[in-house]
Protein backbone atom coordinates (compact mmCIF):
# COMPACT_ATOMS: atom_id res chain seq x y z
CA UNK A 1 0.00 0.00 0.00
CA UNK A 2 3.10 2.62 0.90
CA UNK A 3 4.19 2.04 -2.91
CA UNK A 4 1.00 2.46 -4.75
CA UNK A 5 0.92 5.98 -2.46
CA UNK A 6 4.04 7.48 -3.24
CA UNK A 7 3.70 6.41 -6.79
CA UNK A 8 0.41 8.55 -6.82
CA UNK A 9 1.90 11.08 -4.91
CA UNK A 10 5.43 10.70 -7.61
CA UNK A 11 2.96 11.11 -10.51
CA UNK A 12 1.19 14.25 -9.51
CA UNK A 13 4.34 16.01 -8.70
CA UNK A 14 6.08 15.33 -11.88
CA UNK A 15 2.50 15.92 -13.48
CA UNK A 16 2.74 19.03 -11.48
CA UNK A 17 6.12 20.17 -12.25
CA UNK A 18 5.34 19.31 -16.30
CA UNK A 19 3.08 21.89 -16.29
CA UNK A 20 4.52 24.34 -14.51
CA UNK A 21 7.34 24.40 -17.19
CA UNK A 22 5.49 23.90 -20.14
CA UNK A 23 2.81 26.51 -19.00
CA UNK A 24 2.80 30.49 -20.51
CA UNK A 25 4.45 32.59 -18.96
CA UNK A 26 2.80 35.94 -17.37
CA UNK A 27 4.66 38.26 -19.00
CA UNK A 28 6.85 37.30 -22.39
CA UNK A 29 10.40 37.28 -23.31
CA UNK A 30 9.51 39.83 -25.54
CA UNK A 31 8.56 42.36 -23.63
CA UNK A 32 11.21 41.57 -21.19
CA UNK A 33 13.37 42.22 -23.96
CA UNK A 34 11.60 45.56 -25.11
CA UNK A 35 11.89 46.83 -21.18
CA UNK A 36 15.82 45.92 -20.95
CA UNK A 37 16.58 47.68 -24.18
CA UNK A 38 14.34 50.92 -23.23
CA UNK A 39 15.91 51.06 -19.76
CA UNK A 40 19.03 50.79 -21.08
CA UNK A 41 18.40 53.97 -23.55
CA UNK A 42 17.25 55.61 -20.42
CA UNK A 43 20.30 55.15 -18.14
CA UNK A 44 22.48 56.44 -20.73
CA UNK A 45 20.13 59.54 -21.78
CA UNK A 46 20.08 60.32 -17.73
CA UNK A 47 24.21 59.67 -17.54
CA UNK A 48 24.86 62.02 -20.21
CA UNK A 49 22.25 64.10 -18.98
CA UNK A 50 23.52 64.72 -15.17
CA UNK A 51 27.15 64.02 -15.92
CA UNK A 52 28.28 65.63 -19.25
CA UNK A 53 32.03 64.56 -18.99
CA UNK A 54 31.64 61.39 -18.64
CA UNK A 55 32.96 59.14 -20.61
CA UNK A 56 33.38 55.06 -21.64
CA UNK A 57 29.29 54.50 -20.55
CA UNK A 58 29.51 50.37 -20.18
CA UNK A 59 25.99 48.51 -18.95
CA UNK A 60 27.80 46.09 -16.98
CA UNK A 61 24.32 44.04 -16.58
CA UNK A 62 20.62 45.22 -16.90
CA UNK A 63 17.77 41.81 -16.40
CA UNK A 64 14.73 42.03 -15.32
CA UNK A 65 12.11 39.51 -13.46
CA UNK A 66 8.33 39.43 -12.81
CA UNK A 67 6.53 40.19 -9.72
CA UNK A 68 2.96 39.79 -10.96
CA UNK A 69 1.49 39.83 -14.07
CA UNK A 70 1.04 43.43 -13.39
CA UNK A 71 4.69 44.90 -11.75
CA UNK A 72 8.33 43.91 -13.21
CA UNK A 73 11.34 44.60 -11.30
CA UNK A 74 14.25 45.31 -13.16
CA UNK A 75 18.02 45.26 -11.66
CA UNK A 76 21.19 47.08 -13.51
CA UNK A 77 24.72 47.71 -13.19
CA UNK A 78 26.51 50.25 -14.97
CA UNK A 79 29.43 52.13 -15.16
CA UNK A 80 31.62 55.19 -16.49
CA UNK A 81 34.52 57.36 -16.24
CA UNK A 82 34.87 60.78 -15.39
CA UNK A 83 37.62 63.56 -15.24
CA UNK A 84 40.86 64.26 -17.00
CA UNK A 85 42.91 61.25 -18.41
CA UNK A 86 45.72 60.92 -15.54
CA UNK A 87 43.21 61.77 -12.75
CA UNK A 88 40.05 60.45 -14.03
CA UNK A 89 38.14 57.70 -11.94
CA UNK A 90 35.65 55.19 -12.82
CA UNK A 91 32.22 54.99 -11.41
CA UNK A 92 30.11 52.14 -10.91
CA UNK A 93 26.69 51.89 -9.80
CA UNK A 94 23.95 49.93 -9.48
CA UNK A 95 20.09 50.27 -8.41
CA UNK A 96 16.29 48.47 -9.25
CA UNK A 97 13.67 49.88 -11.24
CA UNK A 98 10.38 49.04 -10.19
CA UNK A 99 7.75 48.90 -13.61
CA UNK A 100 3.76 48.86 -13.35
CA UNK A 101 1.77 47.88 -16.21
CA UNK A 102 -0.68 50.16 -17.57
CA UNK A 103 -3.30 50.19 -20.04
CA UNK A 104 -2.92 51.66 -23.57
CA UNK A 105 -4.84 53.19 -26.13
CA UNK A 106 -5.81 49.57 -27.29
CA UNK A 107 -6.66 47.12 -25.60
CA UNK A 108 -4.03 44.69 -27.08
CA UNK A 109 -0.72 47.37 -26.49
CA UNK A 110 1.23 46.76 -23.26
CA UNK A 111 3.04 50.32 -21.69
CA UNK A 112 4.86 49.95 -18.57
CA UNK A 113 5.13 52.81 -16.32
CA UNK A 114 8.68 52.92 -14.44
CA UNK A 115 7.44 53.99 -10.64
CA UNK A 116 10.55 54.16 -8.88
CA UNK A 117 14.06 53.82 -9.79
CA UNK A 118 16.54 53.31 -6.78
CA UNK A 119 20.60 53.03 -6.62
CA UNK A 120 21.70 51.37 -3.97
CA UNK A 121 25.76 50.83 -4.56
CA UNK A 122 28.21 53.22 -5.95
CA UNK A 123 31.70 52.85 -5.93
CA UNK A 124 34.24 54.52 -7.43
CA UNK A 125 37.57 53.79 -8.49
CA UNK A 126 40.52 56.15 -9.12
CA UNK A 127 43.27 55.17 -11.84
CA UNK A 128 45.76 57.49 -10.10
CA UNK A 129 44.84 58.52 -6.47
CA UNK A 130 46.38 61.69 -4.44
CA UNK A 131 49.32 61.13 -2.34
CA UNK A 132 48.72 61.75 1.59
CA UNK A 133 51.84 62.25 3.36
CA UNK A 134 51.32 61.05 6.85
CA UNK A 135 55.20 62.20 8.40
CA UNK A 136 53.21 66.24 8.59
CA UNK A 137 50.93 67.10 11.61
CA UNK A 138 47.03 67.64 11.10
CA UNK A 139 46.27 71.04 10.90
CA UNK A 140 44.88 72.38 14.33
CA UNK A 141 41.63 73.99 14.18
CA UNK A 142 42.07 77.26 15.54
Amino acid sequence: MKKVISLVVFVILLAWTWSLIHSDPTVSFETHAIIQQKLAEIIRASVQKHRPNAKDFNLVRLWTETINPEKISAHFTYQFKEGESDKASQETISGEALLKKTTGEQSSQENWKVEKVQTSTNQIVFQEGDSIDSSKEAPSED
